[in-house]
């Protein structure tokens, strides 16, 4: 099953308010890293701390060229 997978923890200073903005920033750059034809990454919040990760699962059996 092809699949994209995102998780990160938000237990940590860069979303005491709320999750929001620095989600979008997170979303952000994972769009940036698929765009520069990245599969899979680390998430880091604002202050550069490792929160997560992401990965695109099973993306070349289904997109074959």
């Amino acid at each position: 099953m092809s699949k994209i997978e995102i998780e990160y923890n938000i237990d940590n200073a860069a979303f005491n308010e709320t999750p929001l903005p620095e989600t979008r920033r997170i979303f952000a750059d994972i769009c940036d890293m698929i765009a520069n034809g990245h599969g899979e990454g680390r998430i880091k919040d604002i202050n550069g701390n490792t929160v997560g990760s992401w990965k695109i699962h099973d993306y070349e059996e289904r997109y074959e060229e």
